[in-house]
């Protein structure tokens, strides 16, 4: 019981996120700016409200809208503008071998090996658009532990794997996927 919080009750400084790592952060824009990141890892991009433009080394420009989420591809300058108020979520997307959700992904792999990746977003089922608000809430009552946010890492790729086709989580996903086959000895390469 004592693991229970209350909205208006303060986090205990145990439950406090202390360091980057795995999990989410959200980032509200309102009226014109332009942020600059470097991304280390990959990160899913969800934009829950407004529009904003993104650019990533490499690709043209993509324009987002509500209800739209994107791969940002890891070791790369990503530059975030909002002509306007946009609330945006980004979840840390690693994919660490040998675990569940790595070994799911790797089935997907066959569906991209034809494929050439475009850099676009892709809509946001409802369940998602549900998860993406719930966990903006949750962050913004200041809940960061990295248990939650390791569970909630876990409930996102469940979300995207129930209710995406294959070929979505591929479009979303191909750069995730490419790396992740070419990098595990289990997987057979085979040559043309």
């Amino acid at each position: 019981m004592e693991n229970i919080f209350y909205m208006e009750e303060k986090l205990p400084s145990s439950q406090k996120k202390t360091k980057e790592g795995p999990g989410f952060h959200w980032m509200e824009f309102k009226g014109k700016k332009e942020k600059e990141n470097f991304t280390f890892s990959p990160q899913l991009l969800f934009t829950q409200e407004g529009v904003s433009q993104i650019r990533s080394e490499g690709f043209p420009p993509v324009e987002m809208k509500a209800g739209e989420c994107i791969l940002l591809s890891e070791n790369r300058v990503i530059t975030i503008s909002a002509p306007e108020k946009a609330t945006l979520l980004f979840s840390r997307f690693d994919l660490i071998n040998n675990t569940p959700e790595s070994e799911t992904y790797r089935n997907y792999y066959h569906h991209c090996k034809q494929m050439v990746y475009q850099f676009t977003p892709i809509p946001v089922k409802k369940m998602i658009i549900t998860f993406v608000e719930q966990m903006i809430y949750h962050l913004q009552n200041g809940l960061h532990s990295e248990k939650f946010h390791r569970l909630k890492a876990r409930e996102l790729h469940m979300l995207i794997q129930a209710y995406y086709t294959h070929e979505e989580v591929v479009s979303l996903l191909y750069p995730v996927l490419k790396k992740m086959y070419y990098m595990n000895p289990k997987v057979p390469h085979t040559k043309k």
